[in-house]
């Protein structure tokens, strides 16, 4: 019988992650990392645009180095650690599939109870490959569907950010010690560490729109399969999850009705922790594990009265605009009856002259 895998668990182990200071992300691939005193250019695994990600000049992140030599870039970026949290993030997209991987052989939710064996990488229709399928032991198949979160909403008291004076070199305990089972810290000037919603996509995503509608189809078309979303949120300062009204409304609503259908969507959180103490982590490498946070309740309708209260607003401002097919007219200047020389509006299709100073 599927069992909870407790908080805490190991997923991942890194034997050295180097730490460096991002200069800048360009060409989706590539970024410009600070290495002490050399700039290094690096793979950027993450094909997003890495919403809330970027924000911070000179943002701490930590490197996977490879041993290939035939590689051009020798390092990878892995975990950045954004503004607006403590928390590293993880911006590695295929890593999720690991992740998720691990914890599908762990039996970690409980919600899709027993099945016999895993399969990767498994073609569905002519051109969609789903990241897992799962078999139970009556024949019938469960489709999963991987995303890598990473983008959040921020929620609890105002001012719920990184203070100021946090924002600079990072060599203090609190910052890359090792935390009490179950605690994380929080930082000075934000919110309660765990009040913020994990949201996806990140920027409108065709790709993630096609695989919901997929799933959708699939539990739809045949009785012996079933479907589920699972959320990978690479980072541990999160309570909940939503989809992305306000980013891609129409993912979000796809979600909701692949939801009505019967698609489950199960969300989990990990986070990034050091194994020891050692040297000065913003300098020197070291080894960090990737640990399990837990699930986290899923909310579709967060977000979607907000969502569609700005496009209303967005549509009566546009509507309040000139259309773009209206014709501009002719500007000329004419003297008025105080002998004044103004600027006059002439329109075309006989429209009365608009005069102003």
């Amino acid at each position: 019988m599927a069992a909870s895998t407790p908080v805490g668990t190991v997923l991942r182990e890194y034997a050295s992650l180097v730490p460096g200071r991002l200069i800048r992300r360009y060409k989706r691939f590539l970024a410009d990392i600070k290495i002490g005193n050399e700039l290094v250019t690096v793979h950027c695994p993450n094909t997003g645009p890495m919403t809330g990600l970027l924000d911070r000049a000179g943002a701490p992140v930590l490197l996977a180095v490879s041993d290939n030599d035939k590689r051009k870039y020798r390092h990878t970026l892995e975990w950045i650690k954004p503004a607006t949290s403590l928390d590293w993030v993880g911006v590695h997209s295929a890593g999720a599939n690991a992740l998720c991987r691990e914890l599908l052989e762990r039996r970690a939710f409980p919600s899709l109870g027993e099945y016999n064996s895993i399969k990767s990488e498994v073609k569905l229709g002519d051109k969609t490959r789903i990241d897992f399928v799962l078999h139970r032991s009556d024949g019938r198949e469960v489709l999963v569907e991987v995303k890598s979160v990473t983008l959040v909403e921020l929620c609890g008291e105002p001012g719920a950010h990184i203070a100021p004076e946090n924002q600079g070199d990072e060599t203090t305990e609190d910052l890359h010690g090792t935390w009490p089972e179950g605690e994380v810290p929080v930082a000075r000037g934000t919110a309660s560490h765990h009040h913020h919603v994990a949201i996806f996509p990140d920027t409108t995503s065709e790709r993630a729109l096609k695989h919901v509608t997929e799933l959708k189809h699939a539990v739809e078309s045949s009785s012996k399969k079933e479907a589920v979303c699972l959320m990978c949120i690479q980072r541990g300062d999160c309570a909940s999850f939503a989809p992305a009204w306000a980013k891609d409304p129409q993912y979000a609503a796809a979600m909701q009705a692949a939801v009505q259908s019967g698609v489950k969507v199960i969300a989990f959180s990990c986070r990034l922790a050091p194994t020891k103490k050692q040297g000065n982590r913003a300098t020197e490498p070291g080894t960090y594990n990737v640990e399990y946070c837990g699930e986290v309740p899923v909310n579709l309708e967060h977000g979607k009265a907000a969502a569609a209260a700005a496009a209303t607003d967005m549509g009566t401002k546009s509507r309040k605009r000139r259309p773009p097919s209206a014709p501009k007219g002719k500007s000329v200047k004419v003297k008025g009856e105080d002998g004044v020389m103004t600027k006059s509006v002439v329109r075309f299709r006989f429209e009365p002259r608009i005069s102003c100073k």
